[in-house]
């Protein structure tokens, strides 16, 4: 492109600039380090097909150096998503495997039976405030997609272990008492996080566009007390029904979504400083404008 034609592009929302304009030359944004920060990704990908076009359309010079620059400085690779995917899929395991293995606690002075996996299992909704309000909610969908994977595969090597012959001294019983109930509790977890996991990222991202990115707060738990009700009955329906009277059942639903809702009030503080750093690190914070919110698309 040359020297003297403008091109017009939006500082990025990062920048908290949004709505000014900055007049400069494509392809000088592009090869200056200190200016290619100041746009974001979509930005720098219409400077680069105005750049193309320009080059295409005379006599097919297409400049490489300016186009390869572009590709290695702004690949969408985020450092940290990938570990914040990793600890979801772990907690969610550990879930499933503790899930039948009921705990007594004390509840505002009154004894409660609650799921062994209500110790550690609002960390995955925690998880999925951060992802949904840094990478928006194809990222949260991938997260979604890539724990259902892991949980089928685990149910499935489990049960191809179960069916071999086991060792004589091998207390088959207590395997058996287990691992036979693995496959209630996975069903349960992925039909619920399905639900879940979609009218959480959807409430949340409607939420960040009308309230523009502000009160983080009252959005997690709106969106957390929603989600969570649904999952919480849709899944412990599956995963307990046979071992629990109706009455019992719709308790511990109900105890659920309490304890559930109230760590999202306690770890909100640290939500603030994690999703803070997070979009200051990855130089990201997705609003789900023209997002398609169908929990079975696998485009990101």
């Amino acid at each position: 492109m040359s020297e003297e034609r403008e091109t017009v592009v939006k500082y990025s929302l990062r920048n908290k600039r949004a709505g000014k304009v900055f007049r400069k030359a494509a392809k000088d944004i592009l090869l200056d380090n200190s200016l290619r920060k100041n746009f974001d990704y979509d930005d720098l990908v219409e400077i680069t097909s105005v750049v193309q076009r320009d080059s295409i359309l005379r006599n097919g010079d297409i400049d490489h150096d300016v186009l390869g620059r572009y590709q290695r400085a702004n690949k969408p690779l985020y450092a940290f998503y990938p570990y914040l995917v990793a600890l979801t899929v772990v907690v969610w395991c550990f879930c499933a495997l503790l899930g039948h293995r009921f705990l007594s606690a004390s509840f505002f002075g009154v004894n409660v039976v609650l799921p062994g996996g209500i110790v550690i299992f609002p960390v995955i909704y925690f998880m999925a405030d951060l992802i949904q309000e840094v990478y928006g909610y194809a990222r949260l969908r991938q997260t979604l997609w890539i724990c259902i994977v892991s949980h089928i595969s685990i149910g499935i090597l489990t049960s191809l272990v179960m069916s071999m012959q086991p060792a004589s001294f091998v207390d088959e019983h207590s395997y058996r008492t287990v691992m036979d109930q693995q496959w209630r509790m996975i069903i349960g977890n992925v039909i619920g996080m399905i639900a879940g996991f979609t009218i959480n990222g959807v409430i949340l991202a409607k939420l960040k566009i009308k309230f523009n990115g502000k009160n983080l707060w009252l959005r997690t738990i709106v969106s957390t007390l929603c989600a969570e009700f649904v999952y919480s009955y849709v899944c412990s329906f599956i995963a307990f029904h046979h071992n629990l009277a109706v009455i019992d059942l719709i308790k511990l639903q109900f105890l659920m979504v309490v304890v559930k809702v109230m760590w999202e009030v306690v770890a909100t503080p640290l939500l603030y400083v994690t999703s803070h750093l997070l979009k200051k690190r990855e130089g990201v914070d997705v609003y789900d404008y023209y997002t398609n919110f169908n929990p079975f698309s696998l485009a990101v």
